[in-house]
């Protein structure tokens, strides 16, 4: 298990804070009706990834959308439009993993 320092748990908390508000602002953009949302990062787990002319290694982010009925959410223009607001926005995020299995 990876260690961070308290420092950096506190930035990744910050970033899954962003990440849920980015969630929550798309969904009501398209008029989804939402159960509940998920968003996690994982400080053991680092991939490489491109913001703007750079490679850089930072975290992905795995997020989930539930839906009143009980079902995920699957809408995949949407889902494009969260990840990438996601990684443009989200300082140390270069990948978004999005569940779909309970």
């Amino acid at each position: 298990m990876a260690r961070v320092s308290l420092d950096e748990f506190l930035k990744l908390q910050e970033q899954c804070k962003k990440v849920y508000l980015i969630m929550v602002e798309e969904l009501k953009k398209n008029s989804v009706k939402f159960k509940s949302l998920e968003a996690n990062i994982f400080p053991d787990i680092k991939t490489t990834g491109i913001k703007g002319d750079q490679r850089v290694y930072a975290y992905p982010i795995f997020i989930a959308i539930d839906m009143p009925n009980g079902k995920r959410f699957y809408e995949p223009n949407i889902l494009e439009k969260i990840s990438t607001r996601i990684t443009n926005e989200c300082e140390n995020i270069t990948r978004v993993v999005y569940r779909l299995t309970h």
